[in-house]
Parts: structure tokens; C-alpha cells; sequence
């Protein structure tokens, strides 16, 4: 009796046996490779179309995660209907404050190539990935979209192109080298676009460099394995078309830790043996020719950019801060290394005002897996010589380029060298951006040389790396129970967290990469998952009481310039505002507002730079200020020479009492009032 219920049961799951089989089958069938070892079109396309679907879904929503919202504690009251999921953040200045009040200025003005909010005008094309009429934008698809569609769309564009143009090229990156795990792919480029210092630093100019490497990395990969010309010009292309998006952000310092390991990685893959790659090196260099004419092309295309707005681009370089910033080797401190290696205490971030003495973005670090990743792939380069004589360059070019990070954080000495790689252009925090190019290249390139040689890492290597990674988080443990253990409150689940990041590090060390992707995935998502919100829309000031109360003057005295007093408030309602305004954030100091404020040009040092520009109450002509090293404060009396030739109207966030200005115009809206005035002839 009992053996013909056994057979029953067997015979009822023989269907899911059978299911499984042909499913497994067709599945092997779908991601089979090329000949050449090349994934088929639809293991390639697959995701990055996925991607592009949610992409445009949610610009037709309009939804990104932009911290405008963050204006509505001053504008209004209860819960704003716009904030879908998540909390606008403060820190998120550069976002809200700065680089999306210079979007709705240009869409104020029509998106010239000049932006004319400050007297004299200032070039709408540098730095802050704003949109204007200008033949660059083609190059700039996330500014571009602004040009045709609704401000809340052409913002939601803006945000999330970047983000997943970074996704598709890391997929593409990775099933290039593994074309049999596209599933696995997809969740690791998941994972890294989300790293915790993408989300912290959310700009697109922060995000198109990591897009620009992962796209170089696939093009060189693909190069290498394809037999058709054409196979690898499309690759090349893109990757060229990126080079000029990266280069026009012009921000420089993470374009450098983004160049150093890709430089590294693309000629470890050359010289180092991947499958289906020509195993003459002479032939493989051939391979690039394409991607070379590209590189040269863009180069060429970014070129001639710069020619064209020299000036500007002259005035931006030539300024004190950051034109003139130039670091050396070796300046980081313990702190920073505490900082760097955090990554499962940085839940404490979102409800911390400070973290390790500073701010949430500054402190905030990617999941650097590759640093404790070196050991096996040292082993595995040692491996490979001892066994075959054979240097292992794909291998040994991580090792180089993670040792080349800590060597620019914590050794001096060697600025010859550190500035022939542009080093001297970057700073510690912004150069950790290397290991997000790092940890995905020492993941996939451990289970390419495991799986290649058949071999798991033996279990030495497994435990020296395990302990290296409980040894380092305890030392930050240590640290923070020491100095701030506030923050280890606030990290209730960092424990789970170091246990998911052993997971992925050590899970592929034995060859289970799907173990790996879904561990790192979801470690990245409960740290970062929460930094910026999901809003609908943009906050516009114009929309504010006061807002339209300074374009209703605007349209009766349209020549009429202005200045801000008080805080942060005046300058971002006026910049957006589109009107002449002697404040907001300027990326390089107008000549011909700076001349009227300073005519003997006294104070140039301090506002000759990058910076907020805001406005106090003073006594006699301008004084100016720094209260930063991006903050500018220069004083502002009605009755000075400056004050009766030049501004014709004042918004301010408190009351003034000066004998050259008229009785306010009083506006108040939810708990926050301006006082507008104008300024009287003596």
C-alpha cells in the first residue's frame, strides 16, 4: 500500500518536473550566444527596452524625484498632494535649489543660450544641464526634452533619462561578458545605477560620466568578440555620443574618477584574455579602431563646443572657486576611510542631519565590494601565472585601480603621476565614484575567471575575504560607538545589512552569481531606495503668490532690476522669476554686473567663483563677502550710487528700514511673508 501512494504522488509531480524541464529548455534556448560569444539581440535588448518603458511612463506622469517639494513648507500647509512617496530633502540643495531653479528660469525666458537674469547675461550652456535653442542639445537628450515638452514632463525627463541610460549600459557591460545570464545582469546594473552616492548626488551631470564608462567597457568587450564591422561601430557610437553628453556637463571632478578605471578595465580586457576575443593582441587593438574614430570624433565635436563658448568657458576656469581648486595626493584622513567603508550604517543618513561631521551627500559612499574583492582576484591572477605563465590583465587592472584609489586618498608623494591622470582635478569624496565602476567589474569579471577555469575559490580565499570585510566594518563600528553613536541608533539594521553584502561578495566566489545580483540588489535598495522622493511635478515659484506678485511688476516696469535680501528664499524666487536680478546662483561671475557692483573691482577675489549670491542690509556702497566658499553675501543700501543708478525694485524675507525705499507690498502665503519695495530716487 504504501509503494502505490509513493507512485501516485511521483505520477502527480511528474507535470511540474516536465514543466520545469521545458521551461529550463526554452530558457537555455533564449539566451543561447552568438558564435562569436556574443549575446543574442534579445538578451541584449530586453532590458535597456524595459528600462526606456518605465522611463517614458513616468515622464508622461510627469513623476521623478526631484526635492522641489521641499518648497512647500514655506508655501504650504497639510500634506502636499504632489508628494506620492518618500521625503523632499534640504540637502538635496544643488537639485532643488540650484540646478532646477536655473531649468524654470530658462523656461521663463524662452530657453535662450544667454541667460539674462543677471545683468550682462551668462552662458545657459555650462554646468548646469540647463535647456536653451542651441545646437548642443542634441547631445544633451535630458535638457533637450524640455524644449518641447511640459515643464512637469520635460523635468521627470530630465531626471530619469540618466539614470537609465546608467542601467542599460551597466546590463549591456555585463551580458556582453556573461550572455548567459541576462537575469542576473539585469539585477546588478539595478544595483549600481542605485548606488547610495548616485542617489545622493542625484544630477544628471553626476550620473552621464558612469553612464559614459559602462558604455566604453561594452564597446570595448563587443569590439573584441564581434567578426562584423558593423558589430562594433554601433557600440562605438554610442559610446562617442556619450563622451560629448559627459564632456558638456563639464563637471570634471567625477568625470576623472570615472576615466581612471575604465582606463584601467578597457586596457585590462585588451591585453587579458576574454572568450570569443582574438588571442593575438596586434589583431585585438585592430578591434578598437572603431571606438578610437568615435573617441577622436567626440573629441573633436567637444572641441569645438569649447571654441565656441571660449569666453565663457575662459571666465568659468579663470575663477578662484573651483577654477583654481587644485589638490594633491594623500590628504585624506582616517575619517574619510571610516566614511568610505560605511555602507552598512548609511541607513543613518536619511534621518541624520550629520554623519561623521558632515552633511548626508558628502558623507555618503558606494557599496565598495571590489576593495575586498582584490583578494580573489589577486589570487586568481596568481592563479593563472603559476599554472600557465600567463599575466592576467583583466584581473590585475581592478587590483590597479582600486590600490590607485587609496593610493590618491592616503599616500602622498607622487603628484607627478597623480596629476598626468588628472587626479589634482578631483577631490576624496567625488573620487570614490570609482568603485561603483570597480564593484561591478570585480563581480562579473570573478565569476568570468571562476567559471572560464572551472574552479571555486577555495575556502581560504573565502574566509581571508569574509574576515576582511567583518574586520573593516567593526573597525567603523568601533569608531562610531566612540565618537558618534547617535548614528548607530539610527542604523538599526546594519548587521543585516554587512550580512547581505557577505552574501553577495563571498556568494560569487562560488560561482552563484544569481545569489550575488539579488544579495547586492537588495542591500543597495534599503540603503538608497529612500533618498529622494517620488514627486509629481515641478514646486514652480512663479505659481506662488509672490511669484506672480514679481511678474505682475515685471510686466509694468520690464527693465526694472532687482536685488534679494535675506536668505535663500528672494534669490530662488527671482532667479526662476526670469527678471533682471543682481543675486542667484551664478556658475561664473558676470563682468558686467560685478562691474557695477564693484567697480574698482576690490573684492574680486571673493565673488570671482562659482556661487550663491545673496544680499543683507548694509550702510554705503556694496561690501562683499564670503560666507562659504559658494556663498557670496554683499550688503545692500537703497540710497548708495549702486542701489539709486542700478535697482529699481527689492524682494526681501524680512522688513527693511531704509530711507530710499517705499512702503512694502506686503505678501503673505501659508506661514511665509515678503516685503516688496521700490527703490526711491533721493
Amino acid at each position: 500500500m504504501p509503494s502505490h501512494r509513493r507512485q501516485r504522488q511521483l505520477n502527480m509531480r511528474m507535470p511540474a518536473f516536465q514543466l520545469a524541464n521545458r521551461i529550463s529548455s526554452r530558457y537555455a534556448e533564449l539566451v543561447t550566444p552568438r558564435s562569436n560569444g556574443l549575446p543574442n539581440l534579445l538578451v541584449v535588448l530586453w532590458f535597456p527596452l524595459l528600462v526606456l518603458l518605465a522611463t517614458i511612463l513616468l515622464t508622461v506622469l510627469g513623476i521623478s524625484g526631484s526635492s522641489t517639494g521641499y518648497f512647500w513648507k514655506y508655501f504650504g500647509t497639510g500634506t502636499d498632494p504632489n508628494l506620492i512617496w518618500g521625503t523632499p530633502r534640504g540637502i538635496r540643495g544643488d537639485e532643488w535649489w540650484v540646478q532646477s531653479a536655473w531649468v524654470v528660469s530658462q523656461y521663463q525666458q524662452g530657453f535662450p543660450v544667454t541667460n539674462n537674469s543677471f545683468p550682462g547675461g551668462i552662458s545657459a550652456l555650462l554646468y548646469n544641464d540647463s535647456p536653451s535653442w542651441h545646437w548642443s542639445m542634441i547631445f544633451r537628450p535630458h535638457a533637450a526634452g524640455m524644449l518641447f515638452l511640459p515643464l512637469d514632463q520635460g523635468m521627470a525627463l530630465r531626471w530619469w533619462l540618466p539614470l537609465a541610460a546608467t542601467a542599460a549600459a551597466a546590463y549591456v557591460f555585463c551580458v556582453s561578458l556573461l550572455p548567459k545570464r541576462p537575469l542576473s545582469s539585469a539585477a546588478l546594473a539595478a544595483a549600481t545605477a542605485f548606488s547610495p552616492m548616485i542617489m545622493w548626488w542625484f544630477l544628471p551631470s553626476n550620473i552621464w560620466p558612469v553612464a559614459w564608462g559602462f558604455s566604453v567597457l561594452a564597446a570595448v568587450v563587443i569590439s573584441l568578440k564581434a567578426r562584423k564591422t558593423i558589430t562594433r561601430i554601433v557600440p562605438a557610437a554610442i559610446a562617442g555620443y556619450l563622451t560629448v553628453t559627459m564632456a558638456m556637463s563639464l563637471y570634471v571632478p567625477y568625470i576623472v574618477a570615472i576615466f581612471l578605471p575604465v582606463l584601467l578595465i578597457s586596457i585590462g580586457l585588451t591585453l587579458g584574455s576574454i572568450p570569443g576575443a582574438p588571442s593575438r593582441i596586434a589583431r585585438r587593438f585592430r578591434t578598437l579602431i572603431p571606438l578610437a574614430v568615435a573617441g577622436l570624433t567626440s573629441i573633436v565635436i567637444t572641441g569645438y563646443w569649447l571654441f565656441a563658448n571660449r569666453d565663457a568657458v575662459s571666465a568659468m576656469l579663470n575663477t578662484v572657486y573651483p577654477g583654481a581648486r587644485d589638490a594633491s595626493a594623500g590628504l585624506a584622513g582616517f575619517q574619510h576611510f571610516i566614511r568610505l567603508m560605511s555602507s552598512p550604517f548609511q541607513t543613518a543618513l536619511q534621518t541624520q542631519i550629520t554623519f561623521l561631521g558632515t552633511n548626508q551627500s558628502e558623507a555618503s559612499a558606494p557599496i565598495v565590494l571590489s576593495v575586498f574583492l582584490c583578494i580573489p582576484l589577486a589570487w586568481l591572477t596568481w592563479r593563472r601565472w603559476k599554472s600557465e605563465r600567463r599575466f592576467d590583465w583583466l584581473c590585475a587592472s581592478i587590483v590597479i585601480g582600486n590600490v590607485a584609489v587609496f593610493a590618491w586618498m592616503f599616500v602622498p608623494g607622487w603628484d607627478w603621476l597623480a596629476n598626468l591622470l588628472l587626479l589634482n582635478r578631483t577631490t576624496t569624496p567625488r573620487i570614490w565614484y570609482s568603485f561603483i565602476i570597480l564593484t561591478l567589474a570585480a563581480v562579473v569579471v570573478v565569476f568570468l575567471r571562476t567559471t572560464e577555469l572551472k574552479i571555486r575559490t577555495p575556502w581560504p580565499i573565502i574566509a581571508v575575504t569574509g574576515a576582511a570585510m567583518i574586520g573593516t566594518t567593526t573597525v567603523v563600528w568601533f569608531y562610531l560607538r566612540q565618537n558618534e553613536p547617535e548614528v548607530l541608533s539610527a542604523a538599526t539594521s546594519w548587521k543585516l545589512l554587512l550580512a547581505g553584502q557577505l552574501v553577495a561578495a563571498l556568494a560569487v566566489l562560488r560561482r552563484h552569481l544569481a545569489t550575488t545580483a539579488v544579495a547586492f540588489l537588495a542591500v543597495t535598495l534599503a540603503v538608497s531606495a529612500g533618498v529622494n522622493p517620488l514627486y509629481r511635478g515641478v514646486f514652480n515659484l512663479n505659481d506662488t503668490e509672490v511669484g506672480q506678485q514679481v511678474s505682475a511688476i515685471h510686466e509694468t516696469d520690464p527693465e526694472g532690476s532687482w536685488v534679494n535680501v535675506g536668505e535663500f528664499l528672494p534669490m530662488t524666487i527671482l532667479f526662476e522669476s526670469g527678471v533682471p536680478v543682481y543675486g542667484g546662483v551664478q556658475t561664473y561671475p558676470s563682468a558686467k554686473m560685478w562691474s557695477q557692483i564693484d567697480p574698482t573691482g576690490t573684492y574680486e577675489n571673493t565673488w570671482n567663483r562659482l556661487a550663491h549670491i545673496k544680499w543683507t542690509p548694509g550702510s554705503g556702497e556694496p561690501v562683499v563677502s564670503l560666507t562659504r566658499a559658494d556663498q557670496v553675501l554683499v550688503t545692500f543700501d537703497s540710497c548708495s550710487a549702486f542701489a539709486q543708478k542700478n535697482v529699481a525694485h527689492v524682494l526681501s524675507d524680512k522688513p527693511l528700514t531704509q530711507g530710499c525705499l517705499s512702503d512694502p507690498t506686503v505678501v503673505t502665503q501659508a506661514q511665509t511673508t515678503f516685503y516688496i519695495y521700490s527703490v526711491l530716487q533721493r
